[in-house]
């Protein structure tokens, strides 16, 4: 998520600098129209909505009628830094790098002297994730919201799932819209060859199977309800406590 921000802040300042006489920017041989700044920078700025939405949902998803506030706050404290900087992707494991400079630090001085040990704070990390993701995810909300999320207001925390809402159902919708272009009549060209459009069809329907049918579809579907009932019971409980 990291490189998220720093996308949308090289979006912003291109979109600055570049002038409207000019088709494209270049951003280290990259060339970007012009034109489609803004749209890349939405897309980046939606990723960032659904990603905070859904660390915050993950820590307040239980609430209930008798949830207090404070309770709410206590669930979204987080008391650890490390997460909050810069992180960088080891063999696919995905922390922060003051983590990773402490874990060589210590092998170089010689307090992990095995493999063993290595792993076993390799696994450290990856099993803190959470925790260092929502120290990352709070600092950024603190940013975003000018309020640490232990320190919140109920129309914060309502705005961040109705925006987590808006973006993930919009992007679920397009993911589904894509989807749909794979069983076209443009995608059966090649299918049923020695036969009729009926048998195209058959054809078709034989290997790539239905669209409504197809689990993927079904799958993203279902996800998409879940969020719109899981934001909507959650703004309806946060509602109740304005």
């Amino acid at each position: 998520m990291g490189r998220i921000v720093n996308g949308i802040n090289i979006l912003n300042e291109l979109a600055e600098k570049t002038p409207k006489t000019q088709d494209y920017a270049n951003f280290k041989g990259i060339n970007i129209h012009r034109l489609l700044l803004k749209t890349a920078r939405k897309y980046y700025e939606m990723a960032l909505k659904v990603y905070i939405g859904q660390e915050t949902v993950k820590r307040i998803d239980d609430i209930n009628s008798n949830s207090s506030i404070n309770e709410i706050k206590r669930n979204l404290k987080t008391s650890d830094v490390e997460g909050g900087n810069k992180w960088v992707d080891i063999c696919g494991l995905f922390t922060p790098v003051n983590k990773i400079e402490e874990l060589m630090n210590n092998v170089k001085s010689g307090n992990i002297k095995s493999v063993t040990e290595l792993s076993e704070k390799l696994r450290d990390l990856y099993d803190n994730y959470d925790k260092y993701a929502w120290a990352w995810c709070a600092k950024l909300i603190g940013r975003q919201l000018g309020s640490h999320p232990d320190n919140i207001t109920i129309a914060g925390l309502i705005r961040i799932i109705s925006d987590w809402k808006t973006n993930a159902v919009k992007l679920n919708n397009m993911i589904l819209r894509d989807a749909e272009k794979e069983f076209d009549s443009g995608s059966k060209t090649g299918f049923g060859i020695d036969g009729d459009e009926h048998t195209r069809d058959l054809d078709f329907l034989a290997v790539r199977g239905a669209y409504e049918e197809n689990k993927f579809v079904a799958g993203l579907e279902k996800e998409t309800k879940e969020i719109k009932e899981k934001a909507d019971r959650i703004i309806s409980l946060l509602e109740k406590m304005l």
